[in-house]
């Protein structure tokens, strides 16, 4: 059996190709703002220089974290389409764990700031003390080796890796394991911080664009025909932090039913919970008792985060999207009576 691990919670990242349970090859890249740009390029560089193909990978583990929040995503998302479109199984482990186990008796840390750590403890395949997020005093352990994970000090024992790994029966719902808030969501629970959601204006045209590029590439221009004509029938929210636009949503209504158009949150702002309140600030309406909406066929975190929202599929809209040519999801959510 070929599998393929990948982790991206640190400052690196990890490729390995095991078959039978045995390594077959790895390879490791130091991160330098670049990870997202190479990584996927790495798995198939890794592949061919072993005579491998993705058809031939029959089987994932990636770590889950606790690690870096931009860089966690990097390896599951690709871990997640790779497991959709292979239609093979996905299996998730500590990242803690995987990049240190091939020591025996371990403490494992990570430096997540502010004199705090990502620790795991463990001995052999036991998980001594579970991955959690603790002050550095908790360093002071003993009769464990302590290791400060890096491109330098990791060691991966892959048959102790396949051995500890759990199967996810619903790999598109799967989120890394931060262990913390974001930074976002600290802000946003923040009794300070002033945050608001509000009807859409002309002034928020520009960081609008801004958002919808960042999010979705440079085709904004089907967004102009709702701020060229406020008597649209498209309407629109902005949520508002400290006067920053940190995420919109564009609608139409049709009768009882909400079309969503576009829904975005600025990147930096992201898993704090905000698509979730807009979305929330359509379903609330009175007159609305659906709200539909169509998202590519390969975009699996949009999936996931409509699915948790309480939307359902309902149908498939072949070659729908442009550019490149991809078919749409068309998920529906309706209002409980």
């Amino acid at each position: 059996m070929n599998r393929l691990f990948l982790d991206t919670s640190n400052n690196f990242s990890y490729i390995a190709l095991t078959k039978d349970n045995n390594l077959i090859d790895f390879f490791v890249r130091v991160q330098k703002n670049d990870l997202a740009a190479y990584f996927t390029n790495d798995i198939n560089n890794l592949l061919v220089k072993n005579n491998l193909t993705v058809k031939d990978i029959e089987g994932i583990i990636v770590g889950v974290g606790p690690g870096s929040y931009t860089g966690l995503r990097i390896a599951i998302t690709n871990a997640k389409m790779l497991a959709y479109f292979l239609n093979i199984k996905l299996f998730t482990v500590s990242s803690l764990f995987l990049l240190t186990s091939g020591y025996d008796k371990v403490l494992a840390y990570e430096d997540a700031r502010n004199n705090n750590y990502f620790i795991g403890v463990y001995e052999k395949n036991k998980t001594i003390v579970k991955d959690g997020f603790y002050n550095i005093n908790f360093l002071s352990a003993k009769n464990y080796q302590k290791v400060l994970i890096s491109d330098e000090t990791y060691k991966v024992d892959v048959k102790k890796v396949i051995k500890k790994a759990k199967e996810n029966d619903n790999f598109i719902l799967l989120e890394p394991s931060y262990l913390r808030e974001t930074e976002a969501q600290r802000n946003l629970s923040n009794s300070s911080v002033r945050c608001c959601i509000r009807k859409t204006i002309v002034l928020d045209y520009n960081q609008i664009i801004d958002i919808e590029k960042e999010s979705f590439g440079n085709d904004v221009n089907y967004i102009d025909s709702y701020f060229d004509n406020n008597k649209n029938i498209l309407q629109a929210f902005s949520f508002i932090e400290n006067g920053i636009l940190k995420g919109y949503i564009l609608y139409s209504v049709n009768n009882d039913t909400a079309w969503i158009v576009s829904i975005a949150v600025k990147n930096e702002y992201k898993c704090a919970g905000i698509g979730t309140k807009l979305i929330n600030k359509i379903k609330i309406r009175k007159n609305i008792n659906s709200i539909g909406l169509d998202v590519r066929f390969d975009n699996l975190n949009a999936i996931g985060f409509y699915t948790k929202n309480g939307f359902k599929y309902f149908k498939t809209v072949a070659s729908y999207y442009q550019n490149p040519v991809c078919d749409s999801r068309v998920f529906i959510w309706e209002k409980k009576i």
